[in-house]
């Protein structure tokens, strides 16, 4: 059996609504959305046998859309609507269905392979001490999370941190689970 798969596959066509061809939208989502529906049929009897965890790039019900993309934005939330529906039926199989949720286009470099500026190609010494990061340590401690975490959530948002609101909320987190382990030491339910 497999303990987690993460669906990665996606397009993204940018561009105008009206300037898109209808191909680009067909395209958006066959690999978006019905890639997404075949990875989860392709590898559901590995992950059954484990328990283990299907992991889409999708995004979060309260998104927004952005213009340019809007077909993409669609096709985000298409996923996103597949990930709550096989949460609902794989679930009792053990299956838990997480989607994780990237800025809009920053999904489209998340697993991007690192790529070396024109000027330092064909230069070894430049190329081993050249240090490129296409996924962010805040992300990937979120995605470790997501697949390491006896509980994991149902989505998890690889969006850096920033902001006050973002500050609060994990203040709020951090104190209201250390209350709860200083209950569990202290025996109280």
């Amino acid at each position: 059996g497999l303990w987690a798969v993460i669906n990665t596959a996606g397009v993204c066509y940018k561009g105008r609504l009206e300037q898109q061809d209808s191909c680009q939208w067909d395209a958006m989502l066959k690999v978006n959305v019905v890639g997404t529906l075949r990875t989860a049929r392709a590898f559901l009897a590995l992950l059954r046998n484990k328990q283990g965890r299907l992991i889409n790039i999708g995004t979060g019900s309260e998104a927004e859309g952005v213009a340019g993309l809007v077909a993409y934005s669609a096709a985000r939330q298409a996923v996103a609507g597949a990930a709550a529906a096989l949460r609902l039926e794989l679930g009792p199989l053990g299956v838990r269905v997480i989607t994780l949720d990237t800025d809009i286009p920053a999904s489209e470099r998340l697993f991007l392979r690192p790529r070396l500026p024109p000027s330092e190609k064909g230069c070894t010494d430049r190329y081993l001490k050249c240090s490129v990061q296409a996924v962010s340590g805040h992300s990937l401690s979120v995605v470790e999370e997501a697949l390491l975490s006896p509980t994991p959530k149902p989505a998890y948002s690889l969006a850096p941190p920033g902001g006050l609101s973002n500050y609060v909320s994990a203040i709020t987190e951090r104190f209201v689970s250390g209350q709860c382990k200083k209950k569990c030491q202290d025996g109280v339910p």
